[in-house]
Parts: C-alpha cells; structure tokens; sequence
C-alpha cells in the first residue's frame, strides 16, 4: 500500500517526464491497475 501511494505520488510530480520514463511508469500504471480490480472484485462480493 505505501509502495503504491509512493507509485502514485512519483507518477503525478513526474508527470512531464512520461517520455523519458514511459517504461517505469507503465509498469506502475499495470501494478495500479491490478490493485483496483482486486480490490474492486473484494468490494463486489462484500469482503472489505
């Protein structure tokens, strides 16, 4: 959880550097992505 908010937060104050870090911050964006689907399918079947 705090290595995601870490994620995040490098990812919005580095936001103009996107072209030259592209590969880091996809890689991120994947891990991101696979965090909210778990935890938006905990949330379907009522498991928080």
């Amino acid at each position: 959880m705090v290595i995601l908010n870490m994620c995040i937060n490098w990812y919005l104050n580095n936001f103009l550097w996107v072209r030259k870090f592209g590969p880091r911050i996809e890689k991120c964006e994947s891990s991101i992505r696979r965090q909210w689907a778990k935890w938006g399918r905990t949330l379907i079947r009522g498991r928080v």
